[in-house]
């Protein structure tokens, strides 16, 4: 009796063991699951720019987008944190605009954080002669349900050292992406109207 007590003992702890051992490749499998990394990448069909001194005037405008879409069911996976607030905007009337665009992605279900991660923005009708600015960095949030898009990006013109920031606000349907002005705009450059299509 005495030998059976000890073995039910030594089973017990040996089940218990194996339980922690196990449980943490769980957690782990469940955090995968919970978030999915997408690449993507977005081009242009049809855009233009308007200056911002000058409504009337035009010019085509050929936007690429290049990163992964972070679809996850963690709501912290969408913090924007301190130093990408910082990139919103040095007006304090738009930052507040855009950050309660932001929380308002942000409080909806099926909503995915856009991590950009190269691309280009090109104005002028011939590219040689265009202004070309380099995404340096950017982020934005999407929304799959109802197609609300909003990215901003820090650009440099090719050339240059100035940066400026980039503030798109769009709208996914079964036609693709479409930026609208005066929302989306190279700040204190151009307003900007962006057709276009993820592939």
């Amino acid at each position: 009796m005495k030998n059976t007590g000890a073995l039910l003992t030594l089973l017990l702890l040996a089940s218990v063991a194996s339980t922690f051992a196990v449980e943490p490749l769980f957690a782990k499998n469940k955090t995968k699951k919970n978030t999915e990394t997408v690449a993507f990448k977005f081009s242009t069909s049809e855009g233009k720019a308007y200056p911002i001194s000058d409504r009337k005037t035009s010019y085509s405008a050929t936007l690429t987008l290049i990163g992964e879409r972070v679809k996850t069911q963690e709501r912290k996976q969408l913090t924007i944190n301190a130093e990408e607030e910082q990139q919103l905007t040095d007006n304090i009337q738009e930052q507040r605009r855009l950050t309660k665009r932001i929380r308002e992605l942000k409080r909806l279900t099926h909503t995915e954080r856009l991590n950009i991660t190269d691309g280009s923005l090109a104005i002028g009708d011939y590219y040689y002669a265009a202004k070309v600015y380099k995404i340096l960095s950017g982020f934005g949030l999407y929304n799959e349900k109802n197609g609300g898009i909003i990215i901003v990006c820090i650009t440099q013109e090719k050339g240059g050292q100035s940066t400026y920031r980039l503030i798109l606000h769009g709208k996914m349907n079964s036609d693709g992406i479409v930026f609208e002005a005066p929302q989306s705009k190279l700040v204190s450059q151009y307003f900007l109207e962006i057709f276009g299509n993820l592939e």
